[in-house]
Order: structure tokens, then sequence, then C-alpha cells
């Protein structure tokens, strides 16, 4: 196995950070297909996982449900496009909190009314609907 190296560009026209979420990815497509060339994509490692401006940690999830109307509109327009062009399959999504995490439970709420407020499809389910939806689950 040979180790790849590749040197870091000097210089860009355009740098985007988070390019490998699906708003960063979806910015670096239109420029190309706009025609610009010389762009640099920078992204956070993944070792450790974050909600901030990145969907590479997600396992596939693409939530709607950020506390902004571009985002959710930027995530929309990405997922429709990714859809159309046979590069994502919408199957849903869940996200759960353990039995006791206030703060988790809290967040899980106002995401979920920022999803409302924007039009996305998104609900709050009880703990034996996600049994039911995901045997799996404790």
């Amino acid at each position: 196995m040979t180790k790849q190296s590749s040197k870091f560009p000097a210089e860009a026209e355009v740098v985007i950070v988070g390019v490998g979420g699906i708003v960063g990815s979806m910015v670096a497509y239109w420029l190309t297909e706009l025609g610009q060339k010389n762009i640099v994509g920078l992204e956070k490692s993944t070792i450790i996982p974050s909600d901030i401006a990145s969907t590479a940690h997600a396992s596939d999830f693409v939530y709607n449900t950020t506390h902004d109307k571009l985002g959710c509109w930027a995530t929309d327009f990405s997922r429709k496009f990714y859809e159309d062009n046979d590069f994502f399959l919408k199957k849903g999504g869940l996200e759960i909190c353990r039995k006791d995490d206030d703060a988790r439970w809290e967040e899980l709420k106002r995401k979920v009314e920022s999803g409302k407020a924007f039009g996305t499809n998104v609900r709050l389910i009880s703990a034996s609907e996600a049994k039911e939806k995901f045997s799996f689950i404790r």
C-alpha cells in the first residue's frame, strides 16, 4: 500500500469551507457548472462528529430541520437535485434521545418546530412508535 501525497494549493479563486456536506458539495457543483475551475474545498475531520456545516457525519441522513430558513432551503434544493439525478434515495430518518436526556429532548422539539415552520414533513413520535419502526432500539 502506497501513501498518496498531495500538495495543498497555494491559491484558489474560490474556497468552500464544508465541501463534504450536502450544501457545500452543491455549491461546488454549481460553480463548476458556471465555468469556475479553480476551486478548493475544505472539510473538517470526521473523527469528531458535529452538526456544524457538514452532512458527512450523518450516515446518509439529510435532515431539513435546521433553525434557519436559508439552511432549510439550501438542503431541500440540494436533496431535490440529488434525487432528480438518481444520486439520492429518500427514505426518511429518525433522531432519538436517551431517557432522561432533557437537553437533547428540548433540542429535538426545537428542531421539529423549526422544520415545521419551514415546510418540512417532520414530527415527534413516542418511544413505542420508534421501537415499532426499529426493533433494535431498546
